[in-house]
């Protein structure tokens, strides 16, 4: 009695092991072709349309070429979050940091100073925009992308929903909310900025 149990307890142990492995064998394989479809996309964008910026996945997420994973990942995660469309938060990048440079940091003719990757602007960064879209415990460091993106694309967000257009939001980023709603626009946002950042948007959304 005690033998047959102990052959039928280890046959029973070997099916579940090798049904463990099968499963585990048919999650793998099925990532691996999620994570194969994924690349074969954007191996074909990269192939097919040499001067293409940018392609969506199947599943929502927006890949620009020239911005790293990590970048990518938390750009799609905070545009989700906020109800923002991604393509008007990278076309804001492209204008402020085309080198993307997360270090950047220019001095304005009127003393202020823009930060990090979105170049935040010293004179609103910690007496609005922190205040109004930081919720850590922690105080953001404007000069870590991560932290630079999470208040930027938060405000962007706020100005969006503001304007309901990416023309109005582009205006409202670069010269203030108050001088767009306004009309008080100063010809660098007018002649420069707004045809910039509009230039890219419609190029990456018509792609």
């Amino acid at each position: 009695m005690l033998l047959w149990i102990k052959r039928n307890g280890i046959m029973t142990v070997m099916l579940l092991v090798c049904a463990m492995l099968f499963y585990t064998a048919y999650i793998t394989s099925k990532q691996a072709k999620e994570i194969s479809s994924t690349n074969i996309e954007l191996k074909n964008a990269l192939n097919d349309e040499i001067t293409k910026k940018s392609v969506s996945i199947d599943n929502g997420y927006t890949y620009f070429f020239n911005l790293s994973e990590d970048m990518n990942v938390r750009m799609n995660q905070l545009c989700i979050i906020y109800e923002v469309d991604i393509n008007i938060v990278y076309s804001i990048l492209m204008v402020e940091n085309p080198g993307l440079d997360p270090q950047a940091i220019n001095r304005n003719s009127n003393g202020t100073i823009d930060e990090g990757l979105f170049q935040l602007n010293s004179r609103f960064a910690w007496t609005e925009f922190v205040p109004k879209y930081w919720s850590l415990s922690r105080d953001p460091n404007l000069l870590d992308w991560r932290d630079n993106m999470t208040v930027a694309v938060a405000h962007i967000a706020d100005l969006y929903s503001c304007f309901e257009t990416a023309k109005e939001t582009f205006s409202a980023y670069n010269c203030g909310r108050s001088a767009t709603i306004k009309g008080n626009i100063p010809d660098s946002t007018e002649k420069l900025y707004i045809p910039a950042a509009m230039a890219i948007y419609t190029e990456i959304k018509n792609a």
